[in-house]
């Protein structure tokens, strides 16, 4: 006899950088996190914000490159935008630090990295181009 679970997962990172299935709360089965990696103004002012994984979406909602959104695939949209900045929870998806999660501490916008304290307590530094913000 199988047992059938109703719980959802997701795949995510491992503090070690590889893939693990993490379980999510029932409302976040139909939303999604993506990093926009670039963005246009089209004819008459709408924004057309272009995401890490190849989706473009109209958006009326104010967000910058390098920022995430949250995307609701029920509505097909937007729902938040999640800003990158102090504070801001993040992830690295790339380099020797791949999966290690943490709070950003310092941005510098012109050399393009950030040092994030890790959930350790550890304090990396890693390029911002590595990052994607979580919450």
């Amino acid at each position: 006899m199988i047992a059938i679970s109703k719980s959802s997962s997701r795949l995510d990172l491992s503090g070690g950088g590889k893939f693990e299935l993490a379980e999510i709360k029932e409302n976040e089965i139909n939303q999604k996190i993506a990093k926009i990696v670039n963005k246009k103004t089209l004819k008459g002012k709408r924004v057309q914000l272009h995401l890490h994984d190849g989706r473009t979406f109209l958006s009326d909602i104010k967000c910058n490159t390098g920022d995430s959104v949250i995307i609701n695939f029920s509505g097909k949209k937007i729902e938040k935008c999640l800003p990158l900045k102090e504070d801001s929870r993040a992830v690295v998806f790339s380099g020797k630090h791949a999966g290690k999660k943490g709070n950003i501490k310092t941005l510098d916008l012109q050399k393009k990295i950030m040092w994030l304290e890790a959930d350790n307590r550890e304090e990396i530094n890693v390029l911002i181009k590595q990052t994607m913000v979580i919450e």
